[in-house]
């Protein structure tokens, strides 16, 4: 199985944790894999904003996307 893309979208006000914990879950969805299943992992992710550029988050985190 290849691995699936998710990407995460960033606006400005958007809440840190709703970028994060989704991308956690993930991270560690490919944690157990790659202990169990010789390395494989499951899930690419990827953030993106309106023109790539950095969003501050509702609590003044600034993100920095990956991508356009």
């Amino acid at each position: 199985m290849r691995p699936r893309t998710v990407l995460v979208a960033l606006r400005d006000g958007v809440e840190a944790l709703d970028v994060t914990g989704p991308m956690g879950v993930l991270a560690g969805a490919n944690a157990y894999l790659a202990a169990t299943a010789q390395g494989r992992t499951a899930y690419r992710t990827a953030t993106a904003s309106p023109g790539g550029c950095a969003v501050a988050s509702l609590r003044g985190v600034t993100l920095i996307p990956t991508s356009t």
